[in-house]
């Protein structure tokens, strides 16, 4: 991975961890927009909904019934005081690749009911 690559990935993970701020709760992607243009004032509303579909794309977000949510563990990842994303980043950001930060759990787990168990790989089994 390139250093290019390597901030790219530091900055997509920064911008999800600031964003979910370790909660793992699905996000329309009209919160999406409000935060990132309103809330943290990073971007206008059309790079913000550019920036959205290329992180689906690319697989850091996860489209789900209830909304979006990212592919990553964001209750660790921090960012220093004053930070913002470069846009490139986030509307042309490297393909998610587990080395590119830590996975979350499947989604099933995120929504199953306490008593399921989730095999990776395999639908949802009743325990």
């Amino acid at each position: 991975m390139s250093d290019e690559d390597g901030r790219a990935v530091d900055d997509v993970r920064r911008a999800l961890a600031m964003t979910w701020k370790g909660e793992m709760r699905p996000r329309t992607s009209e919160d999406l927009v409000r935060i990132w243009c309103y809330d943290t004032q990073w971007f206008d509303v059309a790079v913000a909904d550019s920036a959205i579909s290329a992180l689906v794309e690319n697989g850091w977000l996860e489209l789900t019934t209830q909304g979006l949510i990212p592919c990553i563990d964001t209750a660790e990842v921090t960012a220093p005081l004053g930070w913002w994303p470069r846009i490139e980043s986030l509307t042309n950001p490297p393909p998610f690749t587990s080395g590119a930060g830590t996975a979350r759990t499947p989604t099933a787990s995120l929504f199953a009911e306490p008593d399921t168990e989730v095999v990776p790989g395999s639908p949802v089994l009743q325990t």
